[in-house]
């Protein structure tokens, strides 16, 4: 539905050669999904490679260190919120060059922002190869689905929340 925020967004079947930021969005319990966003310019579009796991951040931290690598994150953020700096910790001591990220404003306020900027957005389909597995390939249709079909209340909204996070981190939006 063109009503839909990110409607238009479209795909792109690669991912920019050189370094990336990402931003996490993580589930506390597994009672919804930890949303990963890796983003890098590409000209005058953000190309944005997301994956959105069933399940609580801890449970996801191989997931986490394989997408760093093979997407080449230099560094993201991690909203802490309701979790303290533990994952920040954790995730430091494991390698990761990781900010701790505290969100204080409305979520869908900061999902619409975002959106303001859909136009230069594309989504990628692509995976490295070390990533060409049937979980990996989920978790990002799951991530892209979950943006693509975004609205005010929607059930899950950690992809959507991590992209806008994520644009924020980056500078691309206030």
């Amino acid at each position: 539905s063109e009503r839909m925020p990110f409607s238009g967004v479209e795909y792109v079947d690669f991912f920019p050669s050189g370094t990336s930021t990402g931003f996490i969005d993580p589930s506390h319990e597994g009672v919804d999904y930890t949303a990963m966003a890796i983003g890098a310019m590409n000209f005058d579009r953000f190309i944005v490679a997301g994956f959105a796991w069933p399940k609580a951040w801890d449970d996801c931290l191989e997931d986490i260190l394989s997408v760093i690598k093979a997407y080449r994150v230099a560094c993201f953020a991690f909203e802490t919120n309701g979790l303290g700096k533990h994952p920040v910790i954790l995730l430091r001591r494991m390698g990761a060059r990781v900010d701790e990220w505290k969100s204080t404003e409305n979520k869908h306020g900061r999902i619409l922002n975002a959106a303001t900027g859909k136009q230069f957005i594309k989504l990628a389909q692509y995976l490295p190869p070390e990533l060409q597995t049937p979980a990996f390939r989920q978790a990002q249709q799951t991530f892209n689905n979950m943006v693509l079909d975004y609205e005010y209340k929607a059930e899950h909204d950690d992809a959507p929340d991590a992209l806008a996070n994520l644009m924020k981190y980056v500078g691309l939006v206030k």
